[in-house]
């Protein structure tokens, strides 16, 4: 009996240090990168130096510069970043500038608080048990692989499209020179997104109905070429329909329900948050290995 739970106690013990491991990695990652208009989201523990108070909050790489930036009255990012960097360990700051304190409303904070009203206010240790019970750390990163997938088959389908245009530039230039809305259709057809919707670029604001009728014919010929590059098409589309599923079941969902309180959990996992810089909401980065 003693030996089992031996065995356990050095089970349990791997697992948390090799998650403060991935954490660390995590942290180190994002601080390296810097600020950013679609900055990472880390998991720090900030330390009231006048009180003693401890807090872990998730904040953005931003908020922690800035925050370093008025604590230790360094405007140059570099030595900010060095600071985060090796001045640290376990990602603990102590701040003594009531100012810096009050940017990050350490008096007010509280996780629940910093939940959307839609988010389900949820104890950390259940997210922590929802996480490891339904593999979901193994799940994110199942969508590092898709990824990877598309980005290898995106290249190659780039690649064929390039071959395809080419081939019609030059067969089209074999009777005569190509006219300029010919030009601009092939170059805008390099593109997969018109494959989805070919008529935005069939026809321009300004266009005369003779370039409507350029346009339209030289999209023709791109379509008699379908059959080229179907297959690769078909499977483009396919593994994108599969990561939008993913993403949306194995994070989406998830931080609709809890917000910044599953990233915080899943941070700890090594998985990477950050704020969109287009869309400003908080999306699935990657996992740290």
């Amino acid at each position: 009996m003693k030996s089992v739970i031996a065995i356990l106690l050095v089970c349990l013990t791997h697992q948390i240090t090799l998650a403060q491991s991935l954490a660390e990695k995590a942290y180190q990652q994002i601080v390296k990168a810097g600020p950013s208009t679609g900055p990472g989201l880390v998991v720090v523990t900030i330390i009231n130096a006048h009180t003693n108070q401890s807090q872990e909050m998730c904040l953005t790489v931003n908020e922690l510069f800035d925050c370093l930036k008025i604590e230790l009255k360094e405007d140059d990012y570099k030595k900010i970043k060095k600071d985060l960097l090796t001045n640290y360990p376990d990602r603990i700051i102590k701040l003594q500038d009531t100012a810096s304190l009050n940017f990050l409303n350490f008096d007010r904070h509280n996780s629940k608080k910093a939940l959307r009203p839609k988010h389900k206010i949820t104890d950390e240790t259940t997210i922590n048990k929802i996480v490891i019970t339904n593999h979901l750390v193994d799940s994110l990163s199942k969508i590092d692989t898709l990824r990877q997938r598309k980005s290898k088959l995106f290249d190659k389908y780039w690649e064929l499209r390039s071959q395809l245009l080419k081939q019609i530039s030059d067969s089209i230039a074999l009777i005569r020179p190509l006219m300029s809305k010919e030009k601009q259709v092939l170059r805008d057809l390099k593109d997969p997104f018109y494959d989805f919707d070919e008529s935005l670029c069939g026809t321009l604001r300004g266009d005369s109905k003779e370039d409507e009728n350029i346009r339209k014919q030289t999209i023709r010929i791109w379509d008699s070429k379908l059959s080229l590059y179907k297959n690769y098409k078909e499977k483009y589309s396919g593994l994108n329909n599969e990561l939008s599923r993913c993403e949306k079941k194995f994070f989406r969902n998830y931080y609709n329900r809890y917000g910044l309180a599953f990233c915080k959990v899943v941070f700890k996992y090594g998985v990477m948050c950050y704020f969109g810089d287009e869309n400003p909401q908080v999306e699935f980065g990657e996992v740290i290995k």
